[in-house]
């Protein structure tokens, strides 16, 4: 969303300009009917925090890099040592993904790595990443963006029930 142009930073004036401006058209592919507003951050650090189940391993792979904000498949590729990848135990749960680096080691990096595993398992996850996860000037981390892609055969148990895409 962001490269494509629909991240803007802007004044109060300027942000009502926008949402009269964006609101149903059309962006991506689909229509624009919500326009959320936040307050801007400072960001000192950007990193990557992904779940992927591996279908291979048949179990889901912990994905981090302290390059945030980029496509982390171009990281692994230009620099896979700056990627780490830790298989996650259903029965330990994240437990034994603790202090992979020093990053890591954060206790509120842990308990972001926790929470996100937990949404993983409980809405029946593919795949979920936070990118750019950063880190604030105070020392926070705040999960900027955040995409899932759900397990399409769980779609039985899902509380909300999206409407099927065709694309």
């Amino acid at each position: 969303r962001g490269k494509a142009g629909g991240i803007k930073v802007v004044n109060y004036e300027e942000a009502q300009n926008l949402t009269t401006k964006f609101l149903g058209t059309e962006f991506l592919g689909e229509t624009i009917t919500e326009i959320l507003l936040d307050e801007k951050i400072i960001i000192e650090k950007e990193y990557y925090l992904g779940i992927m189940f591996d279908t291979s391993k048949r179990k889901p792979i912990l994905i981090f890099s302290e390059e945030g904000g980029v496509e982390v498949e171009e990281v692994k590729k230009q620099s896979p040592e700056k990627v780490i990848l830790k298989e996650i135990d259903y029965v330990e749960g994240t437990s034994n993904v603790d202090g992979l680096n020093d990053v890591t080691s954060n206790s509120k990096i842990q308990e972001t790595i926790k929470k996100l595993y937990e949404c993983f398992v409980k809405n029946d996850c593919r795949m979920i990443e936070i990118n750019p996860l950063v880190e604030t000037s105070e020392g926070e981390f705040v999960a900027v963006d955040c995409v899932a892609v759900l397990d399409d055969d769980a779609r039985y148990r899902w509380p909300i029930k999206f409407e099927e895409r065709t694309d």
